[in-house]
């Protein structure tokens, strides 16, 4: 009980949940297995298919030439200085990389081998791989063939049939260098190896020559183009030393750098006078000033430039002790005392001469003014004409170094084109060589495309790898049972038992039908799993286990007649229990047919209920010999099914039917076709069992029909997977739930037993 209600929770598990556990390798193993035939024939399918599209082709065969670039270094002289063109070695590689590449070259090759008359330029056998026109009859060829032009001697057609004879050399020409070095690897492939040695040669011989007939070329150009700007470069040399000759004697300069450094020095001295000049005439200006304000003698003795002169002084200081001596005298005597007027006459006398000393020194002020002021006026026109003469000789010097400058620049270019034109003239016939071949393509025997057997194996390889792919992808759209395990996680039911497939030929050797077939042979595989199955009902049923057992299934044609009567017998063997099995299938029933049942003796289910026939008068039960069992077949097949299964008669006869029988087997209808099964299981205290077909029953309708039953209600014991093919393989994913041991465990032979 604790088992049955821990495996029966509500809802479904998400079955889209990864888990490590999922990753199953023996499952892996199984759908390859289960599929190598058809993997295998696909891979060699293709592989023959492959074959047979690219055996017409022809083989290719490569023949290589390699050269060695020179760097710029190595030439003699360098035609790119002449025009001042300079260029790396990298790019100067890489240029001769693309000369190696052009069309030019690539019709000088095709001119000198003349290849547009080669065979494999033609028009008709320019094709270098296998073309599906091949395949195609000659109708379908002239469709797909373009149509000729009208005239081949037309300018258009030729232009037509190089631009053609260049595509195919193109294609079949490699140019490639090799890192870290001078040398570049010139790869033809074509059908025909001479044909690849003599074109990779003749690439190389021509971009040598070519190169050699370009650098003349411009070693001759260079050479005309010098001697012409020699003349001109000679002529404008005369006219500019000319110009510079008349300009010297028309100004009749001498020597302009001495002038220049005598006038600098005039010009030096003449402003060093005009500043002084000027800080003089500043400095009596200012004196010159204060005197012109005051206008009395004392307001002139109160200015510094009067008061500081030494006779005021002296002249001061006399009148001061004449000035003391009579406020002396003033003491002792009257104004008219002799002394008094002495003394009077004296400082008198002295202050007329401090008058006429102030007006001395006043009229010398302005005349120092006057003197400075002129000074300065002079030392400004001194200066203006000596700036005025040195700015004259920088003219004149500006313009003698343009005209020296301008001759000394005609004279080197003269010189340096001179030089360079007796060195083109000498060497123009000494060119160093652009490149040299270092190895010649050879006639190569081995091809080198296409690898058959490769192909084919690479096809064959990629072929299978698709096939398991597909196998993976068809076991991933099929949503059957493929994983008993994952069956019983996804909807939370215990796994009651795999029944294995029952082999066609085991039941002809047995001569007996799958639904009778324990009762023929007891020791098989299939026996041992309908045993275990009747163990696990019996262990999970209620208070009374297993008394009323109902099989129904989800889809019709899954086995569930073949696996109730079988569980009938397996309850009935060994055992003195009375089973009855009863055929519910009121619409496709099959018990009476698989043990004959004499229909006209026996009564079936439907007469007992519609009252018909009783149980303990008439003939009801049918009793197999071989099996002990009894069988209530289905009767009459009525218009109404489901009311009669559905009616209180049928509840009373099942109740009845239990006190006579042990165990009592319902075969009802599929879920998913009608409700027989779901309104036999809610009316009576019974187990249910659904039967799933392995890899065959889509998982969304075991779901779907598992929900119908949980939303009944209906005591829904657990699964039981029938038609389980990989029961007895070891290697199958079957192997951890089925009963793989007796494939090397199985029962002795009798004789052995009754020993």
């Amino acid at each position: 009980m604790a088992t049955r209600e821990s495996s029966q929770r509500e809802g479904f598990v998400d079955d889209q949940t990864f888990d490590m556990e999922d990753v199953d390798l023996s499952r892996i193993v199984h759908i390859i297995r289960s599929q190598m035939w058809g993997i295998l024939g696909l891979s060699v399918t293709v592989g023959i298919l492959v074959l047979l599209l690219i055996m017409p082709m022809k083989y290719f065969y490569v023949s290589k030439a390699t050269i060695k670039l020179e760097t710029q270094n190595s030439k003699l002289l360098s035609i790119d200085e002449v025009y001042g063109v300079g260029s790396s070695n990298i790019e100067h590689y890489q240029t001769q990389i693309g000369i190696l590449g052009t069309r030019k070259l690539a019709e000088d090759v095709i001119k000198r081998l003349n290849l547009a008359n080669h065979p494999e330029f033609r028009a008709t056998n320019n094709s270098s791989s296998f073309s599906i026109k091949q395949l195609f009859p000659k109708v379908i060829k002239d469709l797909l063939t373009k149509p000729k032009p009208v005239s081949k001697n037309s300018p258009q057609a030729s232009a037509k049939e190089a631009a053609r004879v260049f595509s195919i050399f193109s294609r079949a020409i490699k140019i490639r260098k090799v890192k870290q070095s001078q040398l570049v690897h010139i790869t033809a492939e074509f059908h025909d190896a001479k044909l690849s040695a003599r074109v990779v040669n003749a690439m190389a011989e021509i971009y040598i020559l070519n190169d050699q007939k370009a650098r003349l070329a411009m070693t001759q150009q260079a050479t005309g183009w010098l001697t012409e700007r020699l003349e001109g470069l000679k002529k404008k040399l005369a006219e500019s030393e000319e110009i510079l000759q008349r300009y010297r004697d028309t100004n009749q300069l001498v020597n302009v750098k001495g002038v220049t450094s005598i006038s600098a020095k005039k010009m030096d001295q003449a402003a060093s006078n005009l500043i002084n000049a000027q800080r003089a005439l500043e400095e009596t200006r200012s004196i010159n000033d204060m005197v012109a304000r005051n206008r009395s003698i004392d307001s002139y003795l109160s200015e510094p430039a009067v008061l500081k002169h030494p006779l005021i002084q002296r002249t001061r200081g006399l009148k001061t002790e004449l000035e003391s001596k009579i406020s002396t005298l003033k003491k002792r005597y009257g104004r008219k005392h002799p002394k008094m007027i002495s003394a009077q006459s004296e400082l008198k006398a002295v202050k007329q001469s401090l008058s006429r000393q102030v007006q001395s020194i006043i009229d010398g002020i302005k005349k120092e003014y006057d003197v400075a002021n002129a000074t300065a006026k002079a030392m400004q026109y001194r200066y203006q004409a000596v700036k005025d003469e040195l700015t004259n000789i920088n003219r004149k010097e500006h313009t003698l170094k343009t005209l020296e400058r301008e001759v000394e620049t005609n004279r080197n270019l003269y010189n340096m084109f001179l030089t360079r034109y007796k060195e083109t003239d000498v060497t123009q016939d000494m060119q160093s060589v652009n490149a040299r071949i270092v190895d010649h393509g050879v006639v190569n025997t081995v091809p080198s495309r296409p690898r058959k057997k490769l192909i084919v194996m690479l096809a064959m390889i990629l072929a299978g790898i698709a096939g398991i792919f597909i196998a993976f992808l068809q076991d991933y759209l099929d949503d059957t049972i493929k994983d008993p395990g994952k069956l019983e996680k996804n909807l939370a039911l215990p796994l009651l038992g795999l029944l294995p497939l029952l082999q066609p030929r085991k039941l002809a050797k047995l001569a007996t039908k799958p639904e009778r077939y324990l009762s023929k042979d007891s020791q098989s595989i299939f026996a041992e799993a309908i045993r275990k199955v009747r163990t696990n009902i019996l262990l999970f049923g209620d208070d009374e286990p297993g008394k009323i057992i109902v099989v129904t299934s989800s889809v019709p044609g899954e086995g569930k007649t073949t696996f109730s009567s079988n569980l009938a017998i397996a309850l009935s063997m060994n055992t003195n229990e009375k089973v009855l099995l009863i055929d519910a299938d009121m619409r496709r029933p099959s018990l009476d047919k698989v043990f004959e049942i004499n229909k006209e003796v026996y009564a079936g289910l439907s007469s007992l209920l519609v009252g018909y026939a009783d149980i303990e008068h008439d003939h009801v039960f049918f009793h197999d010999q071989d099996s002990r069992i009894q069988v209530l077949y289905s009767g009459v097949i009525p218009p109404n099914p489901l009311e009669l299964l559905a009616s209180d008669s049928f509840t009373r006869t099942i109740s009845s039917l239990t006190k006579k029988f042990d165990r009592i087997v319902i075969d009802t209808a599929p879920v998913q076709a009608v409700s027989d099964a779901i309104m036999i299981s809610s009316q009576l205290s019974s187990t249910l069992v659904m039967l799933c077909n392995m890899e065959k029953t889509p998982m969304p309708i075991i779901k779907e029909c598992v929900g119908q039953l949980k939303v009944a209600n209906v005591n829904l014991l657990g699964i039981v997977l029938n038609r389980f093919s990989n029961i007895s393989k070891k290697g199958g994913y079957g192997y951890k739930y089925g009963y793989s041991a007796y494939g090397g465990y199985n029962y002795a032979e009798k004789s052995k037993m009754i020993e």
